[in-house]
């Protein structure tokens, strides 16, 4: 059965299929916290796991699960801003080096509370969007290199300028005209989607230059990666 497709509003994408939503990059991100190192743990309340870079499983594209995490203490008031919830996003924003640049992102999937060092910042997703979908598109970014061009070096350290990578334009345009409602749809997102993120160098923002690319992309490769069904 044919599926039912609407005008994007956007005329180098086309048309979309019905229930798919076109929206910036940035709206997807309700909230944006820097990480805190916090001081030395005591042994008393306010001791509490701090997830470091030096955690990422990024080949699972989530946190170690090892037993051997760093604890710090905190304030009362950093704890309740920063304390994680399940399926925020961790994205590194200073670090970095030549084979692995600034820039990885990891799910936090743990059961444990915890906070997050300060070389991070936590993105929670808006109520719109699926957040393991997001990160799947931040996972596009760094597999095809897209973040090197907002990494900034300064004395040896790489910073990712975060704010300029989610405000460009072309970077909203192009990735999400397929976002998944989680009220109105059930998705499968699974290693075959991993696997075309990985492999395919052209799912990276296009221009308007590349509009026929990027359409064909959108109508033919990512439906068959993804199984949506919606409205």
């Amino acid at each position: 059965m044919a599926r039912k497709m609407k005008d994007s509003g956007i005329e180098w994408i086309g048309e979309i299929p019905e229930g798919w939503e076109v929206h910036r990059m940035k709206s997807c991100i309700s909230q944006r916290d820097g990480g805190a190192w916090g001081d030395e743990a005591t042994g008393e309340t306010g001791d509490c796991i701090c997830l470091r870079i030096a955690d990422f499983d990024y080949g699972h594209f989530r946190f170690t699960d090892s037993n051997n995490l760093t604890i710090r203490h905190y304030a009362s008031p950093i704890i309740k801003k920063l304390l994680l919830q399940k399926n925020d996003i961790l994205i590194e924003k200073s670090g970095g080096g030549e084979k692995t640049p600034v820039g990885r992102t990891v799910l936090f999937d743990k059961e444990y509370p915890a906070l997050f060092a300060n070389f991070m910042d936590r993105l929670r997703c808006s109520d719109f969007i699926l957040p393991q979908y997001l990160q799947y598109v931040f996972v596009t970014f760094y597999k095809n290199r897209y973040t090197q061009n907002y990494i900034k070096q300064t004395t040896g350290i790489q910073n990712l300028d975060l704010s300029s990578m989610l405000a460009r334009s072309e970077t909203s345009l192009f990735l999400f005209p397929i976002l998944m409602n989680k009220n109105s749809s059930s998705v499968i997102l699974n290693q075959n989607v991993l696997k075309l993120i990985i492999c395919s160098p052209k799912l990276v923002p296009a221009s308007r230059n590349t509009k026929s690319s990027s359409r064909q992309l959108l109508r033919s490769r990512l439906p068959k990666a993804c199984v949506v069904s919606g409205r």
